[in-house]
């Protein structure tokens, strides 16, 4: 008799289990309607929960919307939600080194406004084909007038040319 009660689970601990996990669907559902269309496209699912889960992006947010979340937790296969979690999970470390991506830029920019002409000279021998008068034209506009608008437009040009020139 004690060696069931080393396997016996509790009610209460079988419902926070279960409620941990609709809550984890749910938390995938929000992120899934965050996510750009273009991404959408590398989502492999087939049948009637891709259907139902265009259903429920197009949906504005409302009772309807609730009422197929409600149905989407319950019903949706165990194969399609780890189809989504590792989705999502792709996505999030994808947008992470879109992030750090991101910052190297706004380091390179920043670096170039501050004063340090030896990134300028860098930059040059790692791009050769890029528009390098149009760059240090810009870094100039930015140094002589950081506060003013003129210069704030010119970091913003700058930083778009570094970009378009990173991801190239």
């Amino acid at each position: 008799m004690m060696d069931d009660d080393d396997r016996w689970v509790s009610r209460s601990s079988k419902r926070r289990d279960v409620r941990a996990g609709m809550d984890r669907k749910k938390e995938a559902l929000k992120q899934y309607l965050r996510i750009p269309n273009e991404d959408l496209r590398q989502l492999e699912l087939d049948g009637e929960s891709a259907d139902n889960l265009d259903l429920y992006r197009r949906l504005k947010a409302g009772s309807a919307r609730a009422r197929l979340e409600k149905w989407l937790i319950r019903r949706m296969g165990d194969e399609d939600w780890s189809v989504l979690f590792e989705f999502l999970a792709f996505l999030h470390g994808d947008r992470d080194a879109r992030t750090d991506a991101e910052k190297a830029v706004v380091d390179l920019r920043d670096a170039l406004v501050a004063g340090d002409d030896s990134v300028l000279h860098a930059l040059r021998t790692d791009h050769p084909d890029a528009d390098h008068q149009r760059l240090r034209h810009l870094v100039m506009q930015a140094r002589r007038s950081a506060g003013t608008p003129t210069g704030k437009g010119a970091r913003k040009k700058l930083l778009r040319a570094l970009r378009a020139l990173c991801t190239d």
